[in-house]
């Protein structure tokens, strides 16, 4: 039995070295997670960069977090440092694109040269009049997956002293300073440095006082400490934000979006 395809004329795109098609399912954006090692310089979260994933290339603001491969959840890095030894995940938006595809992320320098200004015998926008490159590679690696459900975890911890203490129970200062702060975290468990584990009982005064009643007795040296979790997400950047463009200064680089 022969099979005739419903669609007879599909348009390319020949793109050196593969033909796509133009569907609208092609050009459809997903969450992107690159593996890549230590990196030579420190690259920040959140920092401007161009991506070259394959053939295609795009702007993005990346988020960095650690490889966990033990659990579902992944803790936000804030920066990466080279010299740690330890693979890191680079995560951004960009189109959708099949895995496993080399991976290259560029800084975009502080002075960014004229947009037509080139070498002699290196023609093209991407090389600066005295032979610099406006961008300057940072990060490389391996396209893992396009999963939107992968999670990032920013961890920020709350710490309060004892100021009075009664074998098991202590009343907490410097952690919060308004009985509406204590009421919305009383569900919380908190831990001690000392490994004491307990939950608070209730607020004292208007300060931000509260009572706290652990396992066992707690000495009035040990710290106490709120461990609070947010997810994080990537930063999306728009090809035409006029405004990211003048303050990044990538629109002198007239690198086209692929």
């Amino acid at each position: 039995m022969m099979i005739t395809p419903t669609h007879t004329h599909v348009p390319l795109c020949t793109c050196a070295p593969c033909a796509l098609p133009t569907c609208s399912h092609h050009v459809a954006r997903s969450a992107f997670a690159f593996v890549c090692p230590p990196p030579e310089e420190v690259v920040g979260s959140k920092e401007r960069v161009w991506v070259v994933c394959g053939f295609r290339r795009w702007p993005a603001r990346v988020v960095l977090s650690q490889d966990n491969l033990n659990c579902d959840k992944n803790k936000f890095e804030r920066f990466a440092a080279p010299g740690t030894g330890r693979f890191l995940v680079a995560s951004v938006y960009g189109p959708a694109t099949f895995s496993p595809a080399p991976t290259l992320l560029f800084r975009e320098r502080p002075a960014a040269p004229p947009r037509h200004a080139s070498p002699p015998g290196f023609p093209g926008p991407l090389a600066a009049a005295d032979g610099a490159w406006p961008l300057q590679l940072v990060l490389q690696g391996t396209l893992r997956s396009c999963d939107v459900n992968r999670i990032v975890l920013k961890k920020i911890v709350l710490t309060g002293y004892p100021v009075r203490v009664h074998k098991r129970t202590a009343v907490i200062k410097h952690m919060f300073y308004k009985p509406e702060d204590v009421a919305w975290f009383k569900p919380a468990r908190l831990v001690t440095k000392f490994g004491l584990e307990g939950h608070i009982t209730q607020s004292v005064g208007v300060h931000g006082l509260f009572k706290v009643h652990f396992g066992r007795a707690i000495m009035g040296h040990d710290t106490v400490c709120l461990h609070l979790y947010k997810r994080v997400f990537p930063k999306f950047v728009l090809p035409d934000d006029a405004d990211a463009d003048v303050e990044d200064g990538s629109a002198a680089l007239g690198l086209p979006i692929i």
